[in-house]
């Protein structure tokens, strides 16, 4: 694995964030998502120790902001998915793409326009509008769900979409998620539906999916509505880092810096384990300001932000 310069286990940061704060949580999915890719795309991704090493490099950094940052394993959330749903007594719909392949699935997520301000519900690229996709459902004689979605913050993006199929005719029996935070996973029990969770934090500085801070990965990122398939990742200079996690501003160079060495490291070992780089017009999502060109994501990356 080569090595990074500086080394990220060599960064030392002046706190600010006290021993005694809540935790601030990361779910894992950057491996589990590049394997679908990977497979799709051609590509070979790296083994051995390759991603524990990754990550915890990464873990190193946010540990050094945040003394009681957490990193929640794939294997963790997928493995508690699946043996949680197996309770379900109707059919599994899922929100959710990393770890659980359900019978139906929702493509559907939050967007944003091109200032960064919330944008409302937007289908994922290649997916048909929502009310087709609901449709498709009704018409599979879907009328009651168990929904699977990979993470319950504040409640509302989930709430939203129960009551677009509570509108559309199909109920919904319970919700079975990988993390839940105690106000967002409370706000939904009172809407009446019963929420199953692998983990649950009462409180957290935030939950943030592993992909936003690895541009180039699939689904990495705010979808920027009205383009095709174009992620906002959540470093700088891409996206808001201190709106969208919680990371204030005087981190925000060395964590977008740290992080961009890390998606460099990423994309390299991939290229290296497959005999050939990763170009921009290889990646499944792309990137907000790199053009889906012929050339090395890697170097296309590095010109970007520096």
């Amino acid at each position: 694995m080569e090595t990074l310069s500086p080394v990220l286990s060599s960064v030392q940061l002046d706190r600010t964030v006290p021993v005694s704060a809540p935790p601030y949580v990361v779910s894992a999915d950057i491996k589990v998502l590049l394997s679908k890719w990977a497979l799709t795309y051609g590509f070979i991704l790296p083994d051995g120790e390759f991603f524990p090493e990754l990550r915890a490099e990464f873990s190193r950094l946010m540990r050094n902001i945040f003394p009681q940052f957490i990193l929640i394993s794939e294997q963790e959330i997928a493995g508690g998915l699946a043996e949680k749903s197996l309770a379900a007594k109707h059919p599994l719909l899922s929100l959710e793409r990393a770890y659980l392949d359900a019978p139906f699935r929702l493509e559907v997520s939050r967007c944003v326009n091109a200032e960064n301000a919330d944008a409302g519900l937007y289908t994922r690229s290649g997916a048909a509008n929502l009310r087709e996709q609901l449709a498709v459902l009704r018409n599979a004689g879907v009328r009651t769900v168990s929904i699977v979605e990979d993470v319950i913050f504040s409640g509302g993006f989930l709430l939203r979409i129960l009551e677009l199929l509570k509108k559309s005719g199909i109920a919904v029996e319970s919700v079975y998620t990988g993390i839940a935070i105690g106000s967002g996973m409370d706000k939904v029990r009172a809407h009446g539906y019963e929420v199953e969770c692998v983990r649950s934090f009462p409180e957290v500085i935030d939950e943030v999916c592993e992909r936003d801070f690895f541009p180039g990965v699939p689904l990495c990122g705010r979808t920027l509505r009205g383009a095709h398939n174009i992620g906002i990742p959540y470093i700088a200079p891409f996206g808001l880092m201190k709106d969208w996690a919680s990371i204030a501003p005087e981190y925000e160079e060395v964590v977008s810096e740290r992080c961009v060495d890390l998606t460099s490291l990423l994309f390299n070992e991939i290229g290296r384990a497959s005999g050939r780089p990763v170009l921009c017009s290889d990646l499944e999502r792309g990137v907000l300001g790199i053009s889906p060109s012929e050339v090395p994501f890697v170097a296309a990356l590095q010109q970007f932000v520096r």
